[in-house]
């Protein structure tokens, strides 16, 4: 029999995607993978999962959560990929997809939590901002000597 971490680290390396405690709790309930005598199994097995990230202890093979637009899900520490989509507005956003190491997305995280945030698109948009605004005279040296150039 597996444990409760090994099924979960199974499936996600199956589906490809984060998912929610809850969400990994049903699935591996609904797959018979392991058993368990609690009285709300989803929940135990919700808790343990959480627990064993969280503190860092039992967490083998390691999993990490990642904070998404649906709320904190759990993933494995090598999928650092976010999808984000959004909503067409009147200067026609775009759908980008952006690839960051598991340090800098806990970096992102770390900031959203700071700044109380429920969106980690907000604040990664707030961020870029930041970047872009504190390189503007680097940007408009850049311009004036591609200019010259010409």
């Amino acid at each position: 029999m597996i444990t409760v971490q090994e099924a979960a680290k199974n499936l996600l390396d199956e589906i490809k995607q984060p998912l929610s405690s809850k969400e990994l709790a049903t699935l591996i309930l609904d797959r018979k993978l392991v058993s368990s005598s609690a009285k709300d199994p989803v929940s135990s097995f919700a808790q343990t999962l959480e627990r064993n990230i969280r503190m860092d202890s039992g967490n083998s093979p390691r999993l990490a959560f990642i904070q998404t637009n649906e709320g904190r899900k759990i993933t494995l520490p090598e999928i650092d990929s976010i999808d984000f989509e959004s909503n067409q507005t009147q200067d026609a956003s775009t759908k980008i997809t952006i690839k960051v190491s598991q340090k800098l997305l806990e970096k992102i995280n770390l900031i959203n939590r700071i700044e109380n945030s429920n969106n980690l698109e907000d604040t990664i948009i707030r961020l870029i901002k930041k970047g872009i605004s504190s390189s503007t005279s680097d940007i408009i040296n850049q311009l004036k000597n591609d200019f010259e150039d010409i």
